[in-house]
């Protein structure tokens, strides 16, 4: 049988790769709306993608793993002074090679018949891959070859917001051209947030729980409280530290796991260790870093550990009354003091959960954290705060947790719903969003300023009950 274009892609110039395992073809695991998608996926010349990788690999110093193309755990991890590259820490940033290749799964068409037009570049590898400016969204040479990228999607003229994007990091160091591109013609953008738009789609970061396999979860669980933080990031950590020694010592009986982190890219206990220690413990306090999203939110989720944030009621910007109030969890705005540079400058002064954590429509994420207003931190009550959470509450949270955490891992042989699967639903919204100019609402003169992803009634719209209304609409 003769390869097609998008075949030849992957078996040759992906596959390829020296050291590449390839899992078996199968179809990924998708919700309802998504199973009739038809993709195109572009067949572009390997240094977009296969290239990319060989370059970090051939930096990969001490790591026991690939750059996500297969399923890995890291159990030894690079050493960045020692390697000279950050290998290890970089790895997390790499969550649109298991997206591409689940798209590569899915069922192809032409560019005539495609509701997905799939661009096989890896974004955020073409950033990670120079060695001395990973996180600068300027970078000359890497605009320079997304302006000559651009001369080969022969169909985005035509079909602008039903083009995909990869770029798996931050939005604040995503390629400035391509969020620019984006944001002038709705294609789909996905990201590691926040989301500043329809059009960008929240994806969960690779090697979620160090690439362990999900451990399993007993109960009662043994510890409390487990918490592995830099300190030196900001004010904020700074004054979690001292009231997570204070709940230390005040309150002996809750068995906490503290575990400060000196080395900002150094962890000091082992990945399998870690995972082990925080599937043994309740709580696992997400504490605001320097930039909204945090792979530790990822690790505690994975590890049935139930995240615990602060809560931000947020009711203006700029002293001027919000539309419409919300809240942050474990991110401050106003505090332009513990964000890095490039973030002051670049990120929204508000930014609302649902801004920054993915999967609305499939994760309950209130049924799955736990939440303590900032003024405890403020008022210097933070460990009595913590102290004073009902446990029942926590433990009931936690087996939801348990039920819920494949949806932030991407499964290499597609056997159930991933985070791939909780992509696709967002996906489906935002095909159907007026505002991004979608597939099966072509013509509607109205733009919400909301994301369809509420019904009639105003509820969330679920991977469950998405898939009747996404197949009416193609029917209609």
């Amino acid at each position: 049988m003769q390869l097609t274009a998008v075949q030849r892609l992957w078996d040759e110039n992906f596959c390829a790769v020296p050291s590449v395992s390839c899992p078996r073809r199968a179809t990924p695991h998708l919700p309802d709306c998504a199973r009739n998608l038809k993709v195109y996926v572009y067949d572009l010349p390997s240094t977009y993608h296969a290239n990319l990788l060989e370059k970090m690999e051939r930096r990969r110093g001490k790591s026991s793993c690939d750059y996500e193309r297969s399923a890995c755990a890291e159990i030894v991890r690079s050493r960045p002074r020692a390697d000279n590259w950050d290998y290890s820490n970089l790895r997390q940033y790499a969550a649109e090679v298991p997206i591409l290749y689940k798209f590569m799964q899915m069922p192809q068409t032409g560019p005539e018949q495609a509701d997905l037009f799939v661009v096989p570049w890896f974004a955020s590898t073409e950033l990670s891959g120079f060695e001395y400016t990973p996180w600068y969204p300027r970078n000359e040479k890497c605009v320079a070859r997304f302006e000559a990228l651009l001369s080969n999607l022969t169909h985005f003229a035509q079909n602008p917001s039903r083009h995909v994007f990869l770029s798996s990091r931050d939005w604040t160091f995503s390629l400035l051209r391509l969020r620019q591109l984006a944001k002038s013609s709705g294609a789909l953008l996905f990201n590691y947030g926040p989301r500043t738009a329809p059009n960008e789609i929240l994806i969960a970061p690779s090697s979620a729980g160090f690439g362990l396999p999900l451990p399993h979860l007993t109960y009662p669980a043994k510890f409390f409280l487990f918490a592995m933080m830099d300190i030196s990031i900001n004010p904020i950590r700074r004054d979690i530290d001292s009231e997570l020694r204070r709940l230390n010592a005040t309150h002996p009986e809750l068995s906490i796991l503290y575990h400060p982190i000196i080395d900002h890219r150094s962890i000091p206990l082992p990945p399998l260790r870690a995972l082990e220690l925080m599937s043994q413990t309740l709580l696992c306090p997400i504490i605001q870093g320097d930039l909204p999203y945090q792979h530790r939110l990822f690790d505690a989720l994975v590890a049935g550990c139930v995240p615990l944030f602060l809560r931000y009621q947020l009711d203006d910007v700029d002293d001027q009354p919000m539309k419409q109030p919300c809240e942050a969890w474990s991110w401050d705005a106003k505090n332009r003091s513990a964000m890095k540079g490039v973030a002051r400058a670049t990120l929204p002064r508000t930014i609302c959960k649902e801004q920054h954590l993915p999967y609305w429509s499939t994760v309950d994420w209130h049924a799955l954290t736990m939440r303590i207003d900032v003024s405890a931190l403020s008022e210097g009550r933070l460990a009595e705060a913590i102290a004073a959470l009902e446990i029942s509450e926590i433990v009931r949270k936690r087996r939801k947790l348990e039920r819920m955490r494949h949806h932030f891992i991407y499964e290499r042989d597609n056997a159930s719903p991933d985070a791939f699967s909780a992509m696709m639903v967002e996906v489906c919204n935002a095909l159907r969003d007026p505002c991004v100019g979608g597939v099966h609402v072509r013509g509607k003169p109205a733009c919400k300023s909301e994301r369809a992803t509420k019904d009639s009634r105003g509820s969330p719209v679920t991977m469950e009950a998405h898939g009747g209304a996404m197949r009416r609409a193609r029917a209609g």
